[in-house]
């Protein structure tokens, strides 16, 4: 198993993207760490008019090419085939990786500001951290598709993982730095903090979200699933509960207008959950521990127009996730979302008694250090 602690920098425009190299170079050499392994990819769309043929002679990875053919070859991606986007793009994820950005670091204000990448992603990897190195892996789960035979380049991008920086950047401006940490060594814990914070000083007022990664072992695998299955008669037990106590039915209204912010704060606190809000004011997530240490996940929407509320839960433990149901209204107005909501969450209250227990114990105990 490998645990990975992750602290996502949201710098956006804040700090040009030319000089963050300079900021990973600095970091590295205050903290006496070396990275070993340097990844890139580079990415540009195709445009109406002109063959595939004719643009990958004029695309932005041609132009970095001419200025140093050494970084490889551009390359075709035919995304419609599976429903995404065609796009060209320049990557060694899946070739060798280099031992420094040496290549790239010279051409950095002409990535930053002249060959009109739509996305650039810079891997800093197999850094020392507590004086381990730990290889970088690849996860191809981002590359399977139902539809579609598994391509290994799909996302290729977001691939690597282990211990180290990613410097993205993007045509949207969903600009970050992802600072990537191996925590688990010798069966124990170690702590991150102080990596983090060096790297706040070097980005002081840019907001930082914390998340952890869990990569699993084909045994280790292969055991969640046994107990998945073991578990499978609880799970339907749970199931069944929720969808049958979870009937509010409110009918539509599209002039909605209410708030959910307020009345989740307050029931979060009495029901023991930990309250989050996820994304501009209309998804928000609610937390709790059982007494085995699995987390009951809830997360709640209200999109935009206020045209619809949902309560969905979900059991989750290191390598699994199990949805239990929810409940779905759409709110008259204020009153009928305090409603609803109050509602939902003493159901689930009554369903933490009466039912998930069962659930729980089909698992081992889950370690504090879990998290999602």
């Amino acid at each position: 198993m490998r645990l990975i602690k992750n602290y996502d920098f949201h710098i956006k425009t804040k700090i040009p993207y030319a000089i963050w190299p300079t900021l990973v170079h600095q970091f590295l050499e205050e903290q006496g760490l070396t990275s070993r392994s340097f990844l890139y990819y580079f990415e540009d769309y195709p445009v109406e008019g002109e063959t595939i043929e004719e643009q990958m002679k004029t695309c932005a990875c041609a132009k970095i090419l001419k200025d140093d053919p050494s970084l490889g070859e551009c390359r075709f991606d035919n995304g419609k085939k599976r429903g995404t986007c065609d796009l060209f793009f320049l990557s060694n994820i899946d070739g060798t990786p280099l031992p420094s950005d040496a290549i790239v670091f010279p051409l950095m204000q002409k990535i930053h500001r002249r060959y009109g990448f739509t996305e650039t992603d810079l891997y800093y990897l197999d850094i020392d951290f507590f004086g381990r190195n730990t290889p970088y892996g690849r996860d191809f789960s981002s590359a399977e598709c139902p539809e579609v035979p598994s391509d290994p380049i799909r996302c290729i991008e977001s691939q690597p993982y282990g211990s180290g920086i990613r410097l993205h950047r993007d045509i949207l401006g969903e600009n970050y730095l992802f600072l990537s940490v191996d925590i688990l060594h010798d069966g124990k814990i170690m702590n991150p903090e102080p990596y983090a914070e060096a790297m706040k000083r070097l980005l002081p007022e840019i907001k930082v979200e914390e998340s952890l990664n869990i990569y699993l072992t084909d045994e280790e695998k292969q055991d969640i699933e046994k107990l998945n299955a073991s578990a499978a008669c609880s799970l339907e037990q749970c199931r069944d509960y929720l969808a049958t106590h979870f009937a509010y039915g409110i009918e539509p209204d599209c002039e909605s207008r209410y708030s959910i912010a307020t009345p989740l704060k307050k029931l979060a606190r009495k029901y023991g959950y930990t309250y989050h809000s996820l994304y501009r004011n209309c998804v928000f997530s609610l937390q709790k521990r059982t007494s085995k240490g699995k987390i009951l996940y809830i997360e709640i929407e209200s999109g935009p127009s206020r045209n619809h509320l949902s309560f969905m839960v979900s059991f989750c433990g290191i390598g699994f996730t199990h949805d239990l149901g929810g409940n779905y209204g759409v709110p008259k107005n204020q009153t009928d979302a305090n409603l609803f909501l109050e509602h939902s969450m003493q159901i689930l209250s009554e369903f933490e008694k009466a039912v998930l227990p069962s659930l729980d114990q089909q698992y081992p105990e889950t370690p504090n250090w879990f998290q999602i």
